[in-house]
């Protein structure tokens, strides 16, 4: 019986996925928009009437309103720079949500090394894995709320858009340092605790050999 069949509690909720990365930041479906769209940088022209009188062109927004609704809504209306700094904020809390679930998986991890009995450890784990959980849960709400923002940007025509991909940089960058040192976290809980109980299976078991380690 192998050493590792007594660990029960902990794991990584990514599946085994490779630190270092955000997945589908890359993703060409990200910029948002159909190429007929993105191709409409200018105003249409001057209109007349049958009898040559003048009309007043419409801006660019309202033609491109006016596409939204006679193709069947392929067009979304860019939020206004208040909306999108709204949003902004909204995933900065749900940032530093993550620092505090990081901090209290890692009272968890050490309560669980700690444990003198089985149903000590057994006492911890539904609570970790739940935390775990929620913040698997977050994770993919924050990635979805950034690709949004990417999406929202790209669909930007007047002069908020530089300001907008200012904002999702550093919001990328902070998600991807938080996801990897989470990572970093689960991993050296399961090498601590895959340590931990191959010394207490020795101490049962002095004469085991490496291949029941």
């Amino acid at each position: 019986m192998s050493y590792s069949q007594y660990d029960q509690y902990g794991g990584n909720p990514y599946g085994g996925s490779v630190p270092g990365s955000v997945p589908g930041y890359d993703d060409p479906s990200a910029q948002g928009g159909s190429t007929e769209l993105r191709n409409m940088s200018a105003a249409p022209p001057v209109q007349t009437t049958q009898g040559g009188t003048y009309v007043q062109p419409r801006t660019q927004r309202e033609f491109l309103d006016q596409v939204a609704t006679t193709q069947g809504g392929t067009y979304v209306q860019p939020r206004t720079q208040r909306e999108f700094l709204d949003q902004v904020a909204v995933i900065r809390d749900l940032l530093r949500g993550f620092d505090t679930s990081m901090a209290e998986i890692s009272k968890f991890h050490q309560h669980l090394l700690d444990a003198t009995d089985t149903a000590s450890a057994a006492e911890l784990g539904p609570g970790l894995q739940q935390l775990e959980s929620e913040t698997l849960s977050r994770n993919e709400q924050l990635k979805r709320l950034i690709k949004n923002l990417e999406q929202d940007a790209a669909n930007t025509a007047d002069d908020t858009q530089n300001m907008k991909f200012t904002q999702i940089g550093p919001l990328k960058k902070e998600f991807q340092s938080k996801l990897t040192k989470y990572q970093g976290v689960e991993r050296d809980y399961r090498t601590r605790r895959q340590e931990q109980i191959r010394r207490q299976y020795l101490i049962v078991n002095p004469d085991a050999t490496d291949t029941e380690l």
